[in-house]
């Protein structure tokens, strides 16, 4: 039998949420790219990339996809490794 996929603790949800973001929020300040920007890449306002990069809401597989799209990058920079 295969392994059962989980949804984890809602403290184990919480610190990848906050993992993604900050990973969002390097990459953004690295490329110069501000909020207000990504936003409009994205089609949402900037105080919704400032709630993904906080952790306080969870950034979509389809928003990343869009922001590997537009920016030409990998998604695996935006996800937690091993014990991060």
């Amino acid at each position: 039998m295969g392994q059962q996929c989980v949804g984890g603790s809602d403290t184990e949800k919480q610190r990848v949420d906050a993992a993604i973001g900050k990973r969002l929020f390097d990459f953004r300040r690295e490329h110069g790219v501000t909020q207000k920007k990504l936003g409009e890449v994205l089609g949402i306002s900037f105080q919704q990339v400032q709630k993904y990069e906080w952790g306080k809401s969870r950034i979509s597989v389809r928003a990343i996809h869009q922001i590997c799209t537009h920016y030409n990058v990998s998604p695996i920079i935006f996800f937690p490794q091993g014990d991060e």
